[in-house]
């Protein structure tokens, strides 16, 4: 567009790393996915467990929460662009 809007970024620094945390995710899930297919393991049988999944899917948790944490104790530099801070009414932030 020609013009910015008055807020700036409409992407979020936060929401970015956020963001490729849970891409990551699903990409380990994909890759463990396709390798168990390849070894043809199946959870009947007991060639695999849901573990390494279980795994993966806390990791990424931990690593958001971590994210999440570290915008908001950096909030006076790049921290603090998120919708919580947007002026906008409840309702539309609820909508975003």
């Amino acid at each position: 567009p020609a013009r910015r809007h008055p807020d700036e970024n409409r992407i979020w620094p936060q929401y970015r790393w956020e963001a490729l945390a849970f891409s990551l995710r699903c990409l380990s899930l994909l890759w463990l996915a396709w390798r168990r297919k390849l070894q043809r393991q199946t959870l009947e049988d007991g060639s695999c467990t849901i573990l390494p999944a279980a795994i993966y899917v806390f990791f990424t948790m931990a690593a958001a929460d971590r994210i999440s944490r570290w915008h908001r104790n950096n909030a006076g530099t790049e921290g603090g662009r998120t919708i919580r801070d947007l002026a906008a009414p409840k309702w539309a932030q609820y909508l975003m």
